[in-house]
């Protein structure tokens, strides 16, 4: 997915129980640094594809962050779990969002790389569940509901905690943006949700971790290779991103992702 999208989804992550606003940037920065592996777009686009979804996309990546909340969060054991959580959000959404157009592979999350899977004549080889035959492509709809949901939590947040991702850098425009907001929207600012409201949330929350890591598991169940396997719900998926279907036989990877 874009790298908005896995903003908007680590920022409503870094929200889900009261932290403070150093921890939150160490849970929010877990939704973010897995797409460090993607400068090598600076350098080239060979060097992008090449290393972008494997460097970094990996368990081994989440936990190396995971260190840094462990040693310097105030609330470690929160933090912790909310950043590994995060960073397997970002997994999941790519392993899913992040395809080319209809008649490419699906992208590789090579999930236990370095120690199972690596180039091979120049390209990627890793267990067939490394592929995700049922990914869809990046400007798909499935996509861009995930990124208004983020946008809804996104504003609903600012109203109701007074506090963007702004608060990171610049304090005084984190305030006027809230404020506008509460103009256009209403509500009313607290330190943190009510009771009934959090508990709701954090709910709401770990079930859909459940639900989307479930559904990864399910996927890596019918991975097909490289080249994957006709998606199961292309027809539904198709018609409304109206992209042609899936060949048999895909062609050379196209993303960009």
């Amino acid at each position: 997915m874009a790298p908005g999208t896995h903003a908007l989804i680590g920022w409503c992550t870094a929200n889900v129980v009261p932290l403070t606003r150093r921890d939150r940037l160490l849970v929010f920065l877990g939704g973010m640094l897995p797409d460090l592996d993607g400068l090598g777009v600076l350098l080239s686009s060979d060097a992008y594809f090449r290393y972008h979804h494997i460097l970094c996309h990996n368990l081994l990546g989440c936990l190396v962050w995971a260190l840094a909340p462990a040693l310097f969060a105030r609330d470690r054991l929160r933090c912790v779990t909310l950043t590994v959580l995060n960073w397997h959000l970002h997994l999941a959404c790519d392993y899913f969002g992040s395809r080319g157009p209809w008649n490419t592979p699906p992208w590789v999350l090579p999930y236990f790389y370095p120690f199972i899977g690596g180039w091979s004549g120049g390209e990627f080889v890793g267990p067939a569940w490394y592929w995700n035959p049922w990914q869809w492509p990046l400007n798909s709809w499935a996509n861009t509901l995930v990124t208004v949901a983020g946008i809804v939590g996104w504003v609903y947040i600012a109203v109701r905690l007074d506090r963007t991702w702004f608060e990171f850098v610049w304090r005084r425009l984190d305030v006027e943006v809230c404020q506008m907001l509460r103009k256009w929207f209403g509500g009313r600012a607290e330190e943190q949700w009510s009771e009934r409201e959090g508990k709701v949330i954090l709910r709401a929350y770990l079930a859909i971790v459940v639900l989307v890591l479930l559904a990864c598991v399910l996927a890596g169940s019918h991975g097909g290779g490289r080249g994957g396997e006709r998606f199961l719900l292309e027809p539904l998926l198709c018609l409304a991103c109206q992209h042609p279907a899936l060949n048999d036989n895909p062609s050379a990877q196209s993303k960009s992702a």
